[in-house]
């Protein structure tokens, strides 16, 4: 049955992520989030001539500029070779896993996205819902619950570490807010353990921090000005290694994980990811995330979590 109406969460202008967004982007934003050919993992048709057209005075060259932004920001993940994008935090803002059939339809649009890199992006936001809403129908209701743990027991990709496009409305700085407000932008999955927050309506203290693009010499600019200096984030450092306190820390929250072939891929991808997608405020942080998916991964892939029920068929 076709789609006749589509659920816009009101709290996305309060996130000051999608607030920062220029206008081209967030209409094309919202544009997707009411596509016909939107499904239920929040994959849509991807076309830039056919959506300028509903448009008077947009371009294709508008669209694809606009969407450059949004995927570089995180909102959404684009395959131009199988004419798919995602919308990142659909399925969370949209509330479908909240009724068991609609996690079963969730399972059942997950097998026919084309783009395998899109569909490990859906798993990773997936396992992030599944941690913030343990409650939801989706993971309880034995008529669905097994057909979607199948698809949360694939591998799973964090948007942050693909190759991202170069923001052609940047200013030289990538802002990483840690607002509780932000959920649709960039920082709609962090938080503890890279789970994201609902928005409040209780005063907050929203902190920022910078990944800086520019020179050296901004940082003596900003002390001359009496400003606090800009916090500077560095690609994975050559001498990278595991101490005694990271070990530990795995030994208790991710013991199944072989740490050495975990950090060898680890220092593997983090070396050939390039431009300012490499660069990080904090490694060890940025490693711990890498383990814990791993140990997620293999708790998902442990026979108890799929002897309920014949699991769903990939093609």
């Amino acid at each position: 049955m076709a789609k006749t109406y589509a659920k816009v969460n009101l709290a996305i202008w309060q996130d000051p992520e999608f607030r920062r967004l220029p206008l081209g982007a967030q209409h094309l934003y919202l544009f997707l989030w009411t596509h016909s050919t939107l499904s239920y993992c929040g994959v849509a048709e991807w076309n830039p001539k056919r959506i300028q057209a509903f448009t008077e005075g947009w371009t294709a060259a508008d669209v694809q500029e606009a969407a450059r932004c949004l995927e570089a920001r995180l909102f959404i993940v684009t395959s131009p070779d199988t004419d798919e994008v995602l919308l990142r935090s659909w399925v969370r803002h949209d509330g479908l896993l909240k009724e068991w059939r609609m996690g079963i339809a969730f399972a059942k649009a997950y097998v026919t996205v084309a783009s395998r890199e899109i569909q490990r992006v859906i798993v990773h936001e997936g396992l992030l819902l599944r941690e913030r809403q343990p409650e939801l129908a989706a993971w309880t209701h034995p008529q669905c619950t097994p057909q979607v743990l199948e698809v949360l027991s694939n591998e799973a990709l964090d948007p942050r570490e693909r190759t991202l496009p170069e923001d052609p409305f940047g200013s030289g700085l990538l802002v990483v807010s840690s607002s509780v407000g932000a959920t649709f932008g960039p920082n709609a999955a962090e938080g503890q353990g890279g789970v994201s927050h609902p928005p409040t309506t209780t005063t907050s203290t929203t902190t920022s921090t910078y990944i800086s693009t520019t020179s050296d010499n901004d940082a003596s600019e900003d002390a001359d000005s009496g400003k606090s200096p800009r916090k500077r984030g560095s690609r994975l450092p050559g001498s990278f290694a595991i101490d005694d306190a990271m070990k530990a820390w795995a030994t208790e929250k991710a013991p199944d994980v072989d740490l050495v072939k975990a950090t060898d891929e680890f220092v593997d991808h983090w070396t050939g990811v390039a431009g300012k997608a490499g660069v990080k405020l904090d490694w060890t942080g940025t490693w711990r995330n890498w383990i814990r998916r791993r140990q997620t991964w293999i708790d998902e892939r442990k026979p108890s979590a799929k002897a309920a029920s014949p699991s769903v068929k990939q093609y």
